[in-house]
């Protein structure tokens, strides 16, 4: 089995990180990182960026449903609606925001 397989195999049981990657098929961190950008630019895979962190998966066809990560959890959107409400303003408009934020830089 080549490295390329056995980093398939990995992401078939759910989404990586490159250090994940690396200890479970005992290489160097590098060598992981290597190995999910080929695949990545070679369309088997796709890359999230959470934070500092690059999360790795397969690339599902049309109509495949992938796993759901046991720390996803699926809201409502009346939920994140009231969750979110503190953090705006009711009387703020959109536009007013969008001008708010162009004012920062």
């Amino acid at each position: 089995m080549t490295r390329e397989e056995a980093v398939i195999r990995i992401l078939e049981n759910g989404a990586a990180t490159p250090d994940e990657v690396a200890q479970r098929i005992g290489v160097a961190w590098a060598t992981a990182q290597s190995l999910l950008m080929k695949l990545a630019s070679d369309g088997r895979v796709v890359a999230l960026r959470k934070g500092r962190v690059n999360i790795y998966s397969l690339k599902f066809a049309a109509g495949i449903s992938p796993r759901i990560p046991r720390w996803a959890k699926a809201k409502s959107l009346e939920t994140l609606s009231r969750e979110l409400e503190p953090y705006f303003s009711s009387k703020t408009s959109a536009a007013e925001m969008i001008e708010k934020e162009r004012r920062k830089d």
